[in-house]
């Protein structure tokens, strides 16, 4: 190989960020909190140490008594805002209420979404198109027929 193409390949991959490895990787990381780029062996904020690395809080706070999710800044203690939620009369720092499940199927164990849920005309339930005949769903409401009778 020649002086030059030696010199294309180095350019291909990154060496590592970390000062004691310094390793060239041609498939480096990059971190999402300090976007330096790191090898395989320190791509993780922890194995590097990343200053800028900080735990982010994935929870969300839910009021116990109204289920209404509660609005949370990053500053203030989880708990103390639920506490103040609830000593407003569940009216204050709510974000909005649990997503309704309105056009999920009834049928028992089925967990299917429809843009448009069928109707059953006889038990006045909704379901999905594999659920939406009287017999698929086992409808047991007895529709009410008039009785005709011949003269």
């Amino acid at each position: 190989m020649t002086m030059a193409e030696n010199a294309d390949l180095l350019s291909l991959g990154k060496h590592c960020f970390v000062t004691h490895c310094k390793q060239l990787d041609f498939l480096p990381f990059k971190c999402t909190f300090c976007e330096e780029t790191f090898c395989l062996e320190h791509r993780t904020a922890e194995s590097h140490q990343c200053p800028k690395s900080y735990v982010t809080d994935v929870h969300v706070p839910i009021c116990p008594l109204c289920g209404k999710i509660v609005k949370k800044s990053k500053n203030e203690d989880v708990n103390a805002q639920v506490s103040y939620h609830i000593q407003s009369g569940c009216k204050e720092l709510v974000v909005s209420q649990k997503a309704k499940k309105e056009k999920r199927c009834t049928f028992k164990g089925c967990k299917r979404h429809e843009i448009l849920p069928f109707h059953c005309n006889q038990c006045q339930r909704q379901f999905c198109v594999r659920h939406r005949h009287a017999q698929d769903h086992m409808c047991h409401a007895r529709a009410v027929y008039p009785v005709v009778t011949c003269a």
